[in-house]
């Protein structure tokens, strides 16, 4: 028993050259052809592993995330993309698991097809070089960024106050406002820098080198 396959396009001639092809092709039971209006209703009948959609990338992200929400048994590969980054960030984040681009062969699209089946995402190496790019350059924003710089001034007032190892009822008296306000504050300034603790709080800006005199002793 093949994976079992949907196709879905709006235009005839990619219909059925596809449908021959996929016909034919070992491990694989194309179970339907549609067109976009009535891929989900068809895929809640068939149930298909995968589902083939070689139309435009916006349309393709549509159908996905109509799947997604009630077919979520099936995956989406997608026939003729481009290697731009940002298609490709978009299909992603609309579910899609397989790219085949518009270089690639019948043979991409079965091993997309397979691929997704298992629960595996599949793309073209340049695509692939596009996400690494990217992720490394997610990946080292987030590691420059100083922690305390999403803090505001009387946040980063408390910090400094709460470095030197006073209570939120100290720090309430040091700069006059309630104590419930102070300990709103602290909690504000933890769950920022995504800690559950003063220790913990000051151990992240060490580690950061963060400066802790210079983080402003004024209003």
């Amino acid at each position: 028993m093949g994976v079992r396959v949907l196709l879905v396009s709006d235009v005839r001639l990619y219909r059925e050259g596809l449908q021959r092809a996929l016909f034919g092709a070992e491990e694989i039971d194309l179970v339907g052809v549609a067109s976009a209006t009535q891929a989900v209703d068809v895929a809640l009948t068939l149930v298909p592993a995968v589902v083939v959609l070689a139309m435009a990338l916006a349309e393709s992200c549509s159908v996905t995330r109509h799947l997604a929400r009630v077919c979520k048994a099936s995956k989406a590969v997608v026939f003729g993309v481009r290697e731009v980054e940002a298609e490709v960030i978009a299909g992603l984040r609309a579910g899609i698991a397989g790219f085949v681009t518009r270089e690639g062969s019948l043979a991409d699209l079965l091993d997309a097809i397979q691929a997704a089946s298992r629960g595996e995402l599949y793309c073209s190496p340049n695509i692939a070089h596009l996400l690494f790019q990217r992720i490394a350059a997610a990946t080292f924003v987030s590691e420059t960024l100083d922690p305390i710089d999403g803090l505001t001034a009387r946040e980063k007032q408390i910090l400094g106050l709460l470095m030197q190892g006073m209570s939120n009822k100290m720090i309430s008296r040091c700069l006059g406002i309630g104590v419930p306000t102070a300990k709103n504050h602290v909690h504000s300034i933890f769950a920022k820098l995504g800690v559950h603790g003063r220790a913990e709080a000051i151990s992240v800006l060490y580690r950061q080198g963060s400066p802790t005199l210079a983080l402003g002793m004024g209003a």
